[in-house]
C-alpha cells in the first residue's frame, strides 16, 4: 500500500513539474519584452536544473544572452551563477570563473 501512495505521489509531483516548464514555455512564446524573456528562460533553468541539466544550462545561456543585450543585471547575475555552479561540477574552471566574476 505504500509503494502504491509512493507512486501515485511522485507521478503527481512529476506531471506538476512538467505542467510548470509547458506553462513558463507558453510564457516565452508569447511575451514581446525581452527583460520578460530573459526571466523566464532563468525561471525555465531553474526548473530544470535537478532533471536535466543540459536543458537547464541551455535555457540559462538563453536567458543570460539577452539580459546581456538588455542590461538586466539581476538575470545576468542569476543566470551567471547556474552557469558557474554547471562548470564547476564538470571541472571547467576557467569557465566557471567568468561566470562567477562577472559583476
Amino acid at each position: 500500500m505504500r509503494f502504491i501512495f509512493f507512486i501515485l505521489l511522485f507521478y503527481t509531483y512529476a506531471f506538476s513539474q512538467e505542467s510548470r516548464k509547458d506553462s513558463i514555455l507558453k510564457k516565452i512564446e508569447a511575451s514581446q519584452v525581452n527583460n520578460d524573456k530573459s526571466s523566464l528562460y532563468f525561471d525555465l533553468a531553474k526548473e530544470y536544473k535537478i532533471t536535466q541539466i543540459d536543458s537547464a544550462i541551455y535555457y540559462a545561456k538563453k536567458g543570460y544572452e539577452l539580459a546581456k543585450t538588455n542590461n538586466n543585471q539581476k538575470v545576468l547575475l542569476e543566470t551567471s551563477a547556474i552557469l558557474g555552479d554547471y562548470y564547476i561540477e564538470n571541472n571547467e574552471f576557467s569557465k566557471a570563473k567568468f561566470y562567477y566574476t562577472i559583476y
